[in-house]
């Protein structure tokens, strides 16, 4: 999830909103790309690990130049899988994947050798084979299924995970117009309107209980909440955005 900065504030009042602001991009735009082929595009496969016994990755390609990696270890020990949200782009000249991770520069970029329309191959920092008797190759899986906004329970993705707490969660209802959910802690409540990709979430209104050690999740959920411009939907996942000029989502979440 994206990092919020802004004092906190307990969630209060509830609103209507006005009019929807124009947002950029399209919830499932689709589109071919003479390198990978139909977008969006999911990737799926299990490269080695040095401590486990391999890691399943699942990477998806939005036609917006939008990209979720999610990463499972196979360990005896339980391990939460890890999400990854950036942008994509081709290198035509060298016939490169490049992902750059929202949360990170460019010198993190991870390297993609793109194997026709079937397939992408990891490479190392420089751009070369990695020089290994192991697989490091993803296939391409069938296309993402289009999900709904209204309908699932879209748990937050990165939420800490404390014991006893209640998943963060929200929920659109497409008849009454209303986002329910949880913060971790308190229920939360508010109204949104909705044209295409625009989305526009009035101020939640939210229960009072005390729970310090949610803190940071509820303040960081309901500003997201609160700037969310357009969503995409890609694969399993949900993700919010807020102003044109920032291209990585406020909030990642997963259908569950």
């Amino acid at each position: 999830m994206a990092h919020v900065f802004s004092t906190y504030r307990w969630l209060l009042g509830l609103g209507f909103c006005l009019a929807l602001l124009t947002a950029a991009g399209c919830a499932h735009r689709a589109e071919t790309s003479a390198e990978l082929g139909h977008l969006p595009s999911h990737y799926q496969g299990t490269l080695p690990c040095s401590d486990c016994a391999g890691i399943d990755y699942s990477l998806w390609l939005s036609a917006d130049h939008v990209y979720v990696l999610r990463e499972h270890y196979r360990s005896d020990q339980p391990v939460g899988d890890v999400i990854e949200t950036g942008r994509w782009r081709v290198r035509k000249a060298v016939n490169q994947l490049r992902l750059t991770p929202s949360d990170t520069d460019a010198r993190f970029t991870s390297l993609w050798r793109i194997d026709g329309r079937h397939g992408l191959t990891a490479l190392d920092e420089h751009g070369q084979p990695i020089d290994s008797g192991a697989h490091y190759t993803l296939k391409r899986a069938a296309d993402p299924i289009k999900r709904h906004l209204a309908g699932p329970r879209w748990m937050l993705v990165d939420a800490p995970d404390r014991p006893g707490a209640s998943p963060a969660f929200i929920r659109f209802d497409h008849k009454t117009r209303r986002v329910t959910g949880s913060t971790g802690c308190n229920r939360l409540m508010a109204h949104y309107q909705r044209k295409d990709d625009q989305l526009h979430i009035a101020q939640a209104a939210t229960t009072r209980r005390a729970c310090p050690e949610q803190a940071d999740t509820e303040q960081a959920l309901d500003e997201a909440l609160r700037r969310t411009r357009h969503f995409e939907t890609l694969g399993r996942f949900l993700l919010l955005y807020g102003a044109d000029s920032d291209p990585s989502p406020l909030a990642v979440f997963s259908a569950a």
